[in-house]
């Protein structure tokens, strides 16, 4: 559990992997080729279809290897005369959803559900030893190709390989990498590809891994560089031996190619849990076929260059590896220049909060008592399109910290009491299935009512993010004020009522019908630390057999999984902060 919290909190730390030492052992003799280090045992046999691997393994730490799981050795390569739309023609998500939906048509086009272009398949046809190389080549129905391996110098669990294509006819074209070998599901531990999905297993709910990151979908889909966080795929098997392809430094997109942000215009490397045939081996692809760099002409060179590192590791310790060895995350952080203290980042939050042309502070009138909160100039459910007319207040804790280290009247008696009248009038106190649950988190004043973000919903984290969190830091500092603390313990008592029997609780409910809004997902969010503030402020020991219970869940249902759910309603949910706040809730 603790390593899948530190994997959440994003807290890495660099370790030495593998260092290489001896001798390295490279070799053709016949119909037999073989390539082997301290760290990795790699054999080829002739077969009248070409060379083929037979042996794909990893120094088990006793002097023998392991394998990783069924040798191959296939290559392929992807053509396309024409190029692949990169966008899909429809989108499986609600209509409401618009902003959800764009993006989604994007992700789910032919090229990144790996259906543009056609596949040729192949094993080398020759190899040859070149040094401490080896060299294999074939001469394709679409070209000459030529794939090279070389053991790294460095490090005796990875090999180096480059692999060159010379084009024999027109097109777009895309180099994935070989399935050096590939795992059956059930011996499957942990798959990861950073930034888009990660957990233990495989979801039959494609839109939940592929969407939410929760587990890996069943589908071989190529995910592009946008939200790639580190450019490496990688997979553990059930006996502790890890795979992970992670093509050079170099060959990826330049976020600012220009004087503008270019992230979501470039694509030049894909990544993915899967090879075309839907086995699981951790794939890599470049030029993505359709994308930058993939159209050619006859006569036409390129080449994809990428490290397979094979380890007995747990996958964490190979990310790890991708991160600082082969991308250098140390070195680029030595360009950081911070240049402002955390004090002058405090004086800055002053100023921005008492000013009003950059709070876009608003005082307005709520059943004769009058509230205060920043104007929100984005997207919000019912919201006045012209007027702009909604409210919010976030960072209650920031704003109360500020008042008692400042001592500031502007801030104290222009900002605090009408940010503390919205807190008491953001809460249904009105008798029914939502008392003390907050009616939303943004405030409308032409219709005048609370509302959640993208739908007419309550959230049970709303509570704990609006009700709870937020009186909970007044009370802070503010000890003395008794209707808090009773609103406190009424939303309090509400959110242990809407806690299932297995400690999680419901995404939403409809406003009207007061029935589960979305049964597709699950409340993978710190929900339960709603439960936390309430014992902690109130004393009462039912909080915290309620804390306990939501965090047990927590951590087995989305912790162990690397599950999480998001809480912005204007993109379905899709992960967010709220995993961060997660790892600072546990």
């Amino acid at each position: 559990m603790s390593k899948r919290i530190y994997f959440l909190g994003l807290a890495l730390a660099a370790q030495t992997f593998c260092l290489a030492a001896g001798k390295n052992t490279v070799g053709v003799d016949g119909a037999k080729a073989v390539m082997q280090t301290d760290g990795v045992s790699i054999e080829w046999k002739k077969t009248q279809n070409g060379w083929e691997l037979e042996k794909f393994s990893a120094a088990d730490g006793k002097g023998g290897f392991e394998d990783f799981g069924k040798a191959s050795g296939e290559y392929s390569l992807i053509f396309s005369k024409e190029q692949p739309k990169d966008n899909a023609e429809s989108s499986t998500l609600p209509a409401s959803f618009k902003q959800m939906g764009r993006r989604y048509k994007a992700a789910t086009s032919a090229v990144r559900m790996n259906e543009a272009g056609e596949y040729e398949f192949f094993l080398p046809s020759a190899v040859r030893k070149d040094g401490e190389k080896l060299v294999f080549t074939k001469q394709t129905k679409l070209g000459k190709y030529t794939a090279t391996w070389e053991p790294d110098k460095n490090f005796a669990s990875d090999i180096n390989i480059t692999l060159s294509f010379e084009v024999g006819e027109e097109g777009y074209y895309s180099l994935p990498t070989p399935t050096a070998a590939f795992i059956e599901e059930k011996d499957m531990k942990w798959g990861i590809v950073p930034g888009w999905y990660q957990g233990p297993m495989l979801n039959d709910e494609f839109h939940l891994a592929y969407s939410y990151a929760q587990g890996l979908p069943r589908l071989p889909v190529i995910c592009s560089e946008s939200t790639i966080s580190t450019m490496s795929s990688l997979m553990e098997n059930s006996g502790g031996v890890t795979l992970a392809v992670t093509p050079a430094p170099g060959q990826d997109r330049n976020p600012y190619e220009t004087n503008e942000e270019t992230i979501l215009k470039i694509w030049k490397v894909g990544l993915s849990h899967m090879n075309k045939h839907a086995q699981l081996s951790p794939t890599a692809y470049h030029p993505v076929i359709g994308q930058r760099g993939s159209k050619m002409k006859k006569g036409d060179k390129t080449e994809f260059k990428f490290t397979l590192s094979l380890a007995k590791k747990e996958w964490f310790e190979i990310y790890k590896h991708a991160i600082y060895d082969i991308y250098k995350l140390e070195k680029s952080l030595e360009f950081k220049d911070t240049q402002e203290s955390l004090t002058q980042r405090v004086i800055n939050m002053h100023k921005y909060l008492v000013q009003d042309e950059t709070s876009k502070w608003r005082i307005e009138d709520y059943e004769g008592l009058k509230i205060g909160a920043q104007a929100y100039l984005g997207t919000v459910h019912g919201m006045d399109k012209e007027k702009k007319d909604a409210m919010k207040n976030s960072d209650i804790g920031a704003a109360w910290m500020l008042g008692a280290i400042t001592s500031d009247p502007l801030l104290k008696q222009n900002r605090l009491p009408f940010m503390r009248n919205f807190k008491v009038a953001q809460q249904q106190k009105e008798p029914g299935f939502f008392q003390g649950a907050a009616k939303g988190q943004y405030y409308l004043s032409v219709k005048k009512i609370f509302t959640e973000e993208w739908a007419s919903t309550f959230e049970p984290v709303g509570l704990t993010y609006y009700t709870l969190m937020d009186i909970g830091n007044i009370l802070l500092f503010e000890p003395q004020d008794d209707e808090l603390r009773g609103l406190l313990r009424l939303g309090a008592d509400k959110l242990l009522e809407w806690q299932k029997e297995d400690g999680s609780w419901e995404v939403a409910y409809d406003k009207e019908s007061q029935k589960p809004q979305y049964p597709d997902l699950k409340d993978y969010r710190p929900t339960f630390y709603g439960m936390v503030i309430a014992y902690r402020i109130l004393k009462d020991e039912k909080y915290l057999e309620a804390a306990k219970k939501g965090a047990d869940w927590f951590v087995k249902e989305a912790v162990e999984k690397a599950s999480f759910l998001g809480v912005c309603g204007d993109v379905h949910f899709v992960n967010d902060f709220a995993t961060g706040q997660s790892a600072q809730a546990l």
